[in-house]
């Protein structure tokens, strides 16, 4: 990036992009931007500011996930012991003879059977609304953006103690089958000391392993060499 009066390095430049191609001073392009991503940048031609140059603006192509995609409005079903007696209750009070009598087949008997069931689901499940937005990762439920908002507040307050505890906390809602049962235990010298000798062993143990196969592996070379010769002496 720079002011390039009386040069051009485009060709000493090989490979790489220029980016700004509107006119800076006048109808000459005297300050260009290189970059090795092609098509990164688009130039916004401004104002002058104290000089005879004008402003250029580069804005990136690339727009984030956040921005392209608009958040998603979901509506999912809230369970409860509540809600979910209220549904037993109206499915045992079902005369399902009637889905019997009226369908002629099992196809049709399975089909309508569900829409009834689908039915009392929405009739007695209350509902609720939420937003989906494209940048949310899987593991990012409620309970973990309660546990960040949380943290986030501590840290502003200046509490690092409570802090540090949050932030575990945020890891083990989001790891939340992560074995911690080792987690800050000291290791000691000794403990090192005895995984070394486990490691060099099995280490052993293996060559040996391979230099006993070989060996069998001559031996049994050998024996069939001498039964050839001895097949050959008998012809």
């Amino acid at each position: 990036m720079g002011d390039f009066n009386h040069c051009n390095p485009a060709k000493s430049l090989c490979g790489f992009e220029q980016y700004v191609t509107c006119a800076t001073r006048g109808t000459k392009c005297l300050d260009r931007c290189y970059g090795s991503i092609k098509g990164a940048y688009r130039p916004l031609r401004r104002a002058p500011l104290g000089t005879y140059h004008d402003v250029i603006y580069l804005t990136p192509y690339y727009q984030p996930v956040l921005k392209r995609v608009k958040p998603e409005r979901r509506t999912n079903p809230v369970w409860s012991d509540d809600s979910t007696q209220c549904l037993q209750e109206c499915l045992e009070c079902t005369d399902w003879d009637v889905f019997k009598d009226a369908c002629g087949n099992l196809d049709e008997l399975t089909e309508t059977v569900s829409a009834y069931v689908t039915f009392c689901e929405e009739l007695t499940i209350p509902r609720k609304s939420c937003y989906k937005f494209p940048n949310n990762k899987p593991w990012f439920s409620r309970d973990v953006k309660t546990s960040i908002i949380e943290r986030n507040k501590t840290f502003n307050q200046g509490d690092m103690t409570r802090y540090y505890d949050l932030q575990k906390q945020v890891k083990v809602r989001v790891f939340p089958d992560q074995d911690r049962s080792c987690a800050g235990e000291p290791i000691s010298a000794e403990d090192i000391f005895s995984s070394v000798q486990r490691l060099s062993k099995c280490a052993q143990s293996e060559v040996g392993e391979g230099v006993r196969g070989e060996r069998e592996r001559e031996r049994e070379r050998e024996r069939e060499r001498k039964r050839g010769e001895e097949r050959v002496r008998m012809v």
